[in-house]
């Protein structure tokens, strides 16, 4: 009896660690293509995938916004980002030229 108790309280605790833990594991995705558009104010790009498809993306990284600002990165340019989605967007965690240029 004690261990059928021991066993559903562990049970109970691994799905609450699941539960409360799951948002943090979010899984990273992979994107290329090209710079459709840019808003420096807010810090929004739309990715346009080398199959088409536009994947909105928010840059926080004060850094990539620089290169944004100074026209490294500008619309019409190949990107390869990664990014994880947070309450609704799409955050970048990566955003270079394909050649590594800076």
């Amino acid at each position: 009896m004690k261990t059928q108790q021991s066993l559903m309280w562990s049970s109970v605790l691994l799905l609450l660690m699941v539960v409360i833990t799951g948002p943090v594991f979010a899984e990273e995705q992979n994107i290329s293509g090209t710079v459709k558009s840019i808003d420096l104010g807010t810090g929004d790009a739309v990715i346009t995938t080398y199959d088409g498809k536009d994947i909105p993306v928010t840059i926080e990284d004060k850094k990539t916004l620089d290169k944004f600002e100074d026209r490294r990165i500008r619309v019409g340019d190949d990107v390869k980002v990664k990014y994880l989605t947070r309450d609704g967007k799409n955050i970048t965690t990566f955003f270079r030229k394909p050649a590594g240029c800076n």
